[in-house]
């Protein structure tokens, strides 16, 4: 759950953990197989953001916000 959420954050735990429990949830109620694409799901957010998905948004925002100041 740290992982999916968040190493490096305070709230990586409690984030990792709300979205594990959701998407959980609702895949388990649509797909035979989700205990499958939810592996794959983490996989693919480890591999794509190393630092967990607070990590990811992190990296959006600071992005957004340098687009932003170029604007200016």
């Amino acid at each position: 759950m740290v992982l999916l959420g968040g190493v490096h954050q305070l709230w990586g735990a409690v984030v990792g953990s709300l979205v594990l429990t959701y998407a959980g949830a609702e895949l388990g109620r649509e797909v035979t197989y989700w205990r499958g694409l939810l592996g794959v799901f983490i996989m693919l957010i480890m591999v794509a953001s190393p630092s967990g998905l607070l990590g990811l948004l992190s990296r959006m925002d600071r992005r957004r916000q340098r687009v932003v100041e170029g604007v200016r």
